[in-house]
């Protein structure tokens, strides 16, 4: 006895068209570029430091697949499974508008929400991340009445090329 499934492959295999065949891939949702650090750190600067990192990699792989992030969301948190220590999580969300993939106004917009987020405690951070959101295609960018457009930025296709080698 065969499934909707096993029916469709033997359609298929007689020639009959059941599944259509995806030329184009659907644009991704979302980039998120985080990682965990081998030693907690509570330093502001260490935590600036690897946000600007995930940024600039966010922001390079937009431009690597032509898309653009209208959402930015930057967060760092401690390590939840502790017992004897509060977990604590710093998120800061913001709106790039228009939608870019330029790396300076990503990174940016990301140390702007980590400072904004940023409360001096003991904690001791084990993670942090940066989420671009609302992707479209870069060539589809709804225009601003009131800004020019964004075109490729000479430094960002010069600092691709770098990262490349």
């Amino acid at each position: 006895m065969l499934g909707s499934g096993g029916l469709k492959t033997v359609q298929e295999l007689r020639g009959t068209v059941c599944h259509e065949l995806d030329t184009e891939p659907e644009v991704r949702q979302s980039c998120m570029v985080s990682r965990s650090f081998a030693v907690p750190t509570g330093a502001f600067g260490d935590l600036r430091d690897a946000i600007t990192l995930f940024a600039t990699r966010a922001a390079e792989k937009l431009r690597a697949e032509a898309l653009a992030a209208g959402m930015l969301t930057v967060f760092t948190e401690t390590n939840r499974f502790r017992k004897d220590a509060t977990y604590k999580l710093l998120s800061a969300s913001a709106p790039l508008f228009p939608p870019t993939s330029d790396g300076l106004r990503i990174v940016k917009t990301a140390i702007r929400m980590l400072e904004s987020a940023w409360e001096d405690g003991p904690w001791l951070y084990v993670k942090a991340g940066v989420m671009a959101a609302d992707i479209v295609r870069a060539d589809a960018v709804p225009a601003d009445l009131f800004a020019a457009r964004e075109q490729p930025s000479p430094l960002m296709s010069a600092v691709d090329r770098l990262n490349q080698r």
